[in-house]
């Protein structure tokens, strides 16, 4: 399991989120998504690890309760791997591997993104696309800036008794209502341009795939 051997990439003082994603993919390329929070400086990862799609977070916050925390335990690895809250936002769900022109392919949906995501990858490396719009993207990384802790909104519902369907549907319409913003940046396949995309801007949906599935919720 990767980040478990020492320290993961440091932020360096004017690194970027794109500096980030290069670090990272270049100390473990079947990392296919960093998954960026406007909250403190640790990063959703998500990598493709013996044809499953393994995630956790690399806590690269240089604060007390992160990485100083951790390093002053004598702990020197920055992985932790998501608790039970953090699966019910940033988890996913994945198809059976397939075989596509020497490749392989896994179908992957996040429980909060309606959107449909290919995870192509080689014993070389991994990589996530994404369909939208009829083009084809490949995502370098997500940015989400909520307006206050997803965390603690889902505390708040796991005190009452529901089940498991609405509890999901209870998080879901909370996390959208508290989200500045949700970025995608990637690349269109074709074009090759580079598209930073915002999915949703201050409760708005800008996609139809979002407007659809908060409707059904």
């Amino acid at each position: 399991m990767s980040f478990y051997d020492g320290p993961a990439p440091s932020y360096d003082v004017n690194d970027t989120m794109d500096d980030m994603v290069r670090k990272i993919r270049k100390k473990n390329p079947h990392v296919f998504l960093c998954f960026f929070r406007s909250k403190n400086n640790n990063i959703a990862i998500y990598e493709l690890f013996r044809e499953k799609v393994d995630n956790y977070w690399l806590e690269l916050e240089k604060s007390e309760k992160y990485l100083l925390g951790r390093r002053r335990k004598g702990i020197e690895h920055d992985r932790v791997e998501f608790n039970k809250f953090d699966k019910l936002v940033y988890g996913v769900k994945t198809g059976p591997a397939e075989n596509v022109k020497g490749k392989k392919k896994i179908k992957l949906e996040f429980d909060l993104i309606p959107c449909p995501f290919d995870v192509i990858y080689t014993d070389k490396d991994a990589k996530l696309f994404l369909k939208l719009d009829d083009k084809t993207y490949f995502v370098r990384y997500m940015y989400i800036d909520a307006i206050e802790n997803i965390g603690s909104i889902i505390k708040n519902f796991i005190k009452g008794i529901m089940d498991t369907k609405s509890m999901k549907r209870m998080i879901a319409k909370s996390m959208y209502k508290n989200v500045r913003k949700l970025i995608f940046h990637m690349i269109d396949i074709k074009t090759k341009k580079l598209e930073t995309r915002v999915v949703i801007s201050d409760g708005q949906f800008l996609v139809h795939q979002f407007k659809e599935y908060y409707n059904k919720l």
